[in-house]
């Protein structure tokens, strides 16, 4: 759920356009992240 929320939150952050590209770049690591360790936690690797 967290992780999910987190990666809804970037992809908004960006289709908005109100944030710096560093903060952008930042989102999507983030996203990243998230999806990485939703993926580690659920056994998928």
């Amino acid at each position: 759920m967290g992780a999910k929320a987190i990666a809804c939150g970037a992809t908004g952050a960006i289709m908005r356009g109100n944030i710096t590209y560093k903060q952008e770049i930042d989102q999507i690591a983030a996203k990243t992240d998230a999806i990485r360790g939703e993926r580690r936690n659920s056994g998928w690797e």
